[in-house]
């Protein structure tokens, strides 16, 4: 349930123009070292990120609980932006809250090449496969965009007994 946004900052009617370095830096599977400041108030929470490492440069993406992943980019200076996720078709759809999610958007603040738009998979009703898609508006643009296909892991047939099973394979 936790959009990660790294460098979650201040909640903006409008996004100000950004430097037109805004550069994508590495993309795919992250680790974190845990969420703080956590919002759950809405259908789709946020939380502030404590140290996360690039592990994996994929746009295919393990739809299982726990799996971080997104994009880290820079910026030249400090810089106004956007962060949405487009989720596909089905949306999400938090069992707490009566609206299904197409799209969220979060106005945050970034400096420098630490800047970062994450989500994690923590609840079944989340892993939703299909393509999910990640942009960075600056300026009333997007200026930086990366599309992911989450799917569930691959079904395998496995023998037991001498009859193949079908069994979830990591």
């Amino acid at each position: 349930m936790r959009a990660l946004f790294a460098a979650f900052a201040v909640i903006l009617l409008a996004v100000s123009p950004a430097s037109a370095g805004s550069k994508l830096l590495d993309y795919g599977i992250y680790q974190t070292g845990g969420e703080t400041n956590c919002d759950f108030s809405k259908p789709i929470g946020n939380c502030d990120l404590n140290s996360v490492a690039h592990v994996a440069t994929t746009t295919e993406i393990p739809g299982a609980i726990g799996v971080t992943f997104g994009v880290r980019y820079a910026t030249d200076g400090q810089t106004l932006v956007r962060h949405t996720v487009v989720f596909p078709p089905a949306g999400l759809k938090n069992p707490r809250f009566p609206q299904v999610v197409h799209v969220i958007n979060n106005d945050t603040s970034c400096s420098g090449p630490d800047c970062s738009s994450l989500y994690t998979l923590d609840f079944p009703w989340e892993v939703v496969t299909g393509i999910w898609t990640f942009q960075i508006w600056a300026g009333g643009k997007v200026v930086i965009e990366k599309k992911f296909r989450v799917v569930l892991p691959n079904k395998k047939p496995k023998k037991v007994d001498g009859v193949k099973t079908a069994s979830l394979s990591p």
